[in-house]
Formats: C-alpha cells, structure tokens, sequence
C-alpha cells in the first residue's frame, strides 16, 4: 500500500479527517484513524517532497494532531 498523500491510504485518512473537522460526526474520525494506523509509526524513505515524500507525510500528520489533539500524531510527524 501507498501511503503518500496525493495518491495513497494516507490522502484519504486526510479526506475522512477534514470531514470530521467540518461534521465532528465520529465514523469520519474512526475511518481516518483506520487509514492512518495501516502503516507503521515511523516511516524511512529517501523522497522528501510534499506530494510522494515524508514532507507530505509529516504535514498530514501535524494535520490531524490539529484536528485530534492526539499526541500519536505529532510522535509520527516529528
């Protein structure tokens, strides 16, 4: 599985997050949280842009520690 934001699991966790943001409707935030646990924590890879790269990585997952004030979220982006 992809999980860069533009074409993989992760842009679509982002998707479901932005929906509970507008909605606070739960199943949104669950689905999110599913899409953001299919990876592991800490991901190593040598591609640094937003749309492929740990920098697009990095910026969903500040997103949601916004969104969900849960510290897992800021622990992966940094």
């Amino acid at each position: 599985m992809d999980y860069w934001w533009c074409e993989g699991t992760q842009g679509i966790a982002m998707a479901f997050l932005k929906a509970y943001k507008v909605t606070e409707n739960p199943i949104y935030k669950w689905y999110a949280t599913m899409a953001f646990n299919m990876h592991t924590p800490h991901v190593i890879d040598n591609n640094l842009t937003q749309c492929h790269g740990l920098t697009g990585l990095g910026e969903i997952y500040l997103e949601a520690y916004s969104i969900l004030n849960e510290e897992k979220w800021l622990d992966r982006a940094t």
